[in-house]
């Protein structure tokens, strides 16, 4: 087994990081669904790219946020997994309760809307968007805190040695901590994964459903209840 070391991901860790995320994603339908490869300018190259990195740099300063990098000391301290966290809290009641919050929240959406490359299917991006924020909602709109796994991608040539479940694992120990739930949503190839670390299918999210074409693809919605006992938990 590699020795295999998690820390903080810095922004240093960035580039390689999409790196790896684009070999991992490479053929996920959502992915090419938001940035079809038809639509791709060979004038600018590197445009999704770019976006990509500013979405990723961003999401870093996010004090809510908790990113993960695996590296294989073995081989030079090659980036062989990522994840982001996000310990999300119940929304206010009343939606003019932060009133300020909210038009900051409005702001930052028109920006990243506006830097999308020419590439992206802008149309397709926010159906499928509020797909997600619709169904979140459902199933953790009334919990009072809920941690939310929403990046997980481990190298290709690293798979099966335990990468993805170490990084959700500690997601996992945080939730178990707070007795509160994990939520996610699922590909194909990640069911397995989640299931063996107690998440359990509550929903899905049909890309048939939202965007138009031959699009048969599916994600499962799982939760995760509070297991056990880690230390520093507040449930006996």
């Amino acid at each position: 087994m590699a020795p295999f070391t998690h820390r903080p991901t810095t922004l240093a860790d960035v580039p390689e990081q999409l790196s790896m995320g684009e070999r991992a994603f490479a053929d996920d339908p959502m992915a090419l669904v938001i940035f079809p490869p038809s639509r791709r300018d060979p004038a600018h190259p590197n445009a999704e790219r770019e976006y990509r990195e500013a979405r990723y740099n961003k999401r870093l300063s996010n004090p809510a946020g908790y990113w993960w990098t695996c590296v294989d000391e073995g081989a030079g301290g090659r980036i062989v997994g990522s994840s982001g966290w996000t310990r999300e809290v119940k929304e206010a009641a009343d939606a003019d309760a932060d009133p300020e919050a909210a038009a900051k929240k409005a702001k930052e959406k028109e920006e990243e809307e506006a830097n999308l490359p020419v590439s992206a299917d802008k149309e397709a991006l926010k159906r499928i968007m509020e797909m997600m924020e619709t169904t979140k909602k459902k199933w953790t709109g009334e919990m009072e805190a809920v941690w939310y796994l929403g990046h997980l991608a481990t190298d290709p040539d690293y798979q099966r040695q335990g990468i993805g479940k170490g990084l959700v694992q500690w997601g996992c120990d945080q939730a178990d901590k707070e007795g509160v739930c994990a939520y996610l949503e699922s590909t194909l190839a990640g069911r397995r994964l989640y299931e063996s670390l107690g998440f359990e299918r509550v929903d899905e999210l049909k890309l048939s459903t939202v965007v138009e074409g031959d699009q048969h693809a599916s994600y499962w919605v799982m939760l995760r209840k509070p297991q056990g006992k880690v230390e520093g938990n507040a449930q006996s």
